[in-house]
C-alpha cells in the first residue's frame, strides 16, 4: 500500500527537478552568453586602462596610475570569474538532472 502511495510523490519530485533544472539551464545559459560579451568588451577596456596606467605611471602620477592599473585589471578579471560562474550554474543542472535520474518509480 505505501508503494503506491510513494509513486506519485516520486514522480512530483522528478516533475520538480525537471523544472528546476530547466529554469537552472536557462540563467545559466543567459549568464554565460552575458560573460562573454562582457569578457571581449572588458579585455579592450582592461588594457585600454592599463596602457592609461602605464603612461601616467611615465608622467610620475604614481597615485593615480595604481588606481588605472587596478581598474584595468579588474575589468579583465571580473567577466572571467562570471564565465566560471556561469559554468558553475551548468553544471549544477546537469547534478540536478543526475539526482532526478536517479529516482525510481518503483
Amino acid at each position: 500500500m505505501t508503494t503506491i502511495l510513494l509513486i506519485p510523490v516520486k514522480l512530483l519530485a522528478k516533475a520538480v527537478l525537471y523544472l528546476t533544472a530547466a529554469v537552472v539551464g536557462v540563467i545559466g545559459v543567459i549568464a554565460l552568453f552575458a560573460s562573454a560579451i562582457l569578457q571581449r568588451l572588458g579585455f579592450y577596456a582592461g588594457g585600454a586602462a592599463i596602457l592609461a596606467a602605464i603612461i601616467m605611471w611615465i608622467m610620475a602620477e604614481g597615485s593615480a596610475a595604481l588606481t588605472a592599473a587596478l581598474l584595468g585589471a579588474a575589468a579583465i578579471l571580473l567577466p572571467v570569474a562570471a564565465t566560471f560562474i556561469s559554468s558553475g550554474i551548468i553544471m549544477l543542472k546537469e547534478k540536478l538532472l543526475d539526482v532526478s535520474a536517479d529516482i525510481e518509480l518503483v
